[in-house]
C-alpha cells in the first residue's frame, strides 16, 4: 500500500500534539497548564487554527462548485467560533463585559457560549459534550467512511452538498471525540479543541488545494507523486505559521502587565485545581509541589495549609501532615485571639480540628461559627454575604436543604458575584438535582 506523504505529515503531527500533551500532563504539569489555559499557547493555537481554516474556506466559498454553498456555511460558523474564542476582542481589547453577560454568562466574559457551558458542570454542558462528540465520529469517521460505500444518494450528498473530510484525519476526530468528554478531568477539552481546529485547517487546506489543481479530493492515490509532496509542504507550513501565531500573540499579551497580573491569578487558581487532580490520581509530588506554589504565593491562608496537610498525609508523610497543620492552626488561633466573633475563622478552626481528629474542638467551633452567622443574617436578611456564610454552616451541619435554601439567596440578590454563582450550583449537585460541591475552605472573607 502506497504511503502519501501528506497522510504521514499530518498522522505524525497528530502524534506529537497527543504525545506532547501527554508528557506535559504526567510529568510537567505548569507547562501542561500554559498549554491548556485561556489566553494562552494552547488556546490561542486553537483561534488561530479556526482562522486559518476560515480563511481556506472562505476561499472555496468564492469558486464555482457545488459545495460553495457548504464553504460559505462553514466560513460563518468558523468566523463565530474565532469571535467567541477571543470573547468578540475583550481579551485582546480588554472592554468592560456587559451588565447581562455579567449577570448570566457563567465565566462573565462578553460571549455567549458561556450562558451554557463553562467550569460548572451543567446538565446542559454535559449533553452539548456528547453532542460535539458525536458529530465528531460522525461527520470525521463514520461519513467519510460511508461515501465510500454503494450508495448512490451518499455519493451525491457529498459531491453537491456536504463534502466529507479525508479519510486520513479520523484520529483527530475520534480522539478529539472522547476527549471532548473530559472523562479524566484533567481540561482534556482544551487538547480537543486544538484537535479538531488543526483538522478542519487541514481539511480546508487539502480541499482548496486540491481544486486548484482540478484534482479528486478523495483519491489522492492517483495523484502524481510530487503533488503530495506539495500538499504536505503547504499543511507543514500551516502548522508552523499557527505555532509562530500562537507563540507571538502568547507573549505579546503576557507582558501587558493588566493581563501578566490576570494570568498569573489565573493560573494561581488553576494550581490548587491540578493540584486537587494530581492528588485524584495520587500523583503525591506534582500535588504538594503546586499547592507550595500557592502557598509560597499566599502564605497566610490556612485553607491552603490544611490541603497539603491532606496530601502529606495521604501521601504517607505524618511529619509534612503535622507541619502544615500545625502552622495553620497557630494562625487561626491568633486571628481569633485578636477578634473572638469572626464567623469565618470559626469555621476554618473547625475544618482544622477536624483534620486533626479532635472532633469536640471542631464541634464547639463549627457551633459558634453558626451562631454568628446566623445573627449576621438576622441582622442583615437581604445581605448576599450573610446568606453565603449561613449556608456554608448548615452545610457543615449536615443541613442540606437549609444550606440550598441559603445558597440559592446569595446568588439570587448577586448574579453576577462568581464565589456565590459556583456555591449554589455546587449545591445543586451535591444534593442530586444538577452540579459539583463546592470544595472546603476559608480563603473568601465575611
Amino acid at each position: 500500500m502506497r504511503i502519501l506523504p501528506h497522510n504521514l505529515m499530518a498522522f505524525s503531527y497528530f502524534l506529537v500534539v497527543i504525545v506532547a500533551y501527554a508528557v506535559m500532563a504526567i510529568w510537567y504539569p505548569i507547562a501542561y497548564m500554559w498549554a491548556t489555559y485561556e489566553d494562552l499557547y494552547g488556546e490561542w493555537a486553537q483561534t488561530f487554527y479556526f482562522t486559518l481554516a476560515f480563511v481556506f474556506s472562505i476561499t472555496l466559498a468564492i469558486t464555482r462548485s457545488q459545495q460553495r454553498l457548504f464553504f460559505s456555511l462553514l466560513a460563518a460558523a468558523l468566523f463565530y467560533v474565532v469571535m467567541e474564542e477571543i470573547s468578540w476582542g475583550q481579551r485582546i481589547i480588554g472592554f468592560e463585559t456587559p451588565e447581562l453577560l455579567m449577570e448570566h454568562n457563567i465565566q462573565q466574559e462578553a460571549n455567549l457560549h458561556n450562558l451554557l457551558t463553562g467550569p460548572i458542570d451543567t446538565w446542559i454542558k454535559r449533553a452539548l459534550e456528547y453532542v460535539l462528540a458525536t458529530a465528531f465520529v460522525g461527520y470525521g469517521l463514520i461519513y467519510p467512511l460511508l461515501i465510500r460505500s454503494p450508495i448512490t444518494w451518499l455519493k451525491q450528498l457529498e459531491s453537491r452538498w456536504l463534502p466529507a473530510p479525508p479519510l486520513y484525519l479520523w484520529p483527530y476526530f475520534v480522539v478529539a471525540a472522547y476527549l471532548e468528554l473530559d472523562y479524566l478531568d484533567f481540561n482534556e477539552a482544551e487538547v480537543a479543541e486544538v484537535l479538531i481546529g488543526a483538522a478542519m485547517t487541514i481539511f480546508c487546506a487539502h480541499y482548496w488545494f486540491a481544486r486548484q489543481r482540478n484534482l479528486d479530493v478523495h483519491r489522492p492515490v492517483d495523484w502524481p507523486p510530487a503533488v503530495s509532496w506539495r500538499l504536505a509542504l503547504l499543511l507543514m507550513g500551516v502548522i508552523a505559521l499557527n505555532g509562530f501565531l500562537s507563540i507571538v500573540t502568547t507573549q505579546v499579551l503576557y507582558r501587558n502587565p493588566v493581563n501578566t497580573v490576570k494570568t498569573d491569578n489565573r493560573l494561581l487558581n488553576g494550581y490548587e485545581k491540578f493540584a486537587d487532580r494530581y492528588a485524584g490520581y495520587d500523583r503525591w509530588q506534582h500535588a504538594i509541589d503546586l499547592y507550595l506554589i500557592v502557598h509560597r504565593t499566599e502564605p497566610s491562608r490556612t485553607s491552603v495549609m490544611r490541603r497539603l496537610a491532606d496530601i502529606y498525609q495521604k501521601s504517607g508523610n505524618i511529619h509534612g501532615f503535622n507541619k502544615y497543620n500545625q502552622m495553620a492552626l497557630n494562625i487561626l488561633l491568633a486571628m481569633q485571639a485578636e477578634n473572638p466573633n469572626k464567623a469565618s475563622t470559626h469555621l476554618a478552626l473547625y475544618f482544622t480540628y477536624r483534620q486533626r481528629g479532635l472532633a469536640s474542638r471542631a464541634v464547639y467551633h463549627l457551633q459558634q461559627a453558626h451562631a454568628l452567622t446566623k445573627q449576621r443574617y438576622e441582622q442583615s436578611p437581604e445581605s448576599a454575604n450573610s446568606a453565603y456564610w449561613l449556608a456554608k454552616t448548615y452545610r457543615e451541619l449536615g443541613d442540606w436543604r437549609s444550606a440550598s435554601e441559603y445558597f440559592r439567596q446569595a446568588f439570587e440578590r448577586e448574579p453576577a458575584t462568581m464565589k456565590y454563582r459556583k456555591a449554589y450550583f455546587a449545591m445543586k449537585q451535591y444534593t442530586g438535582q444538577g452540579v459539583a460541591q463546592e470544595s472546603e475552605g476559608d480563603n473568601d472573607d465575611e
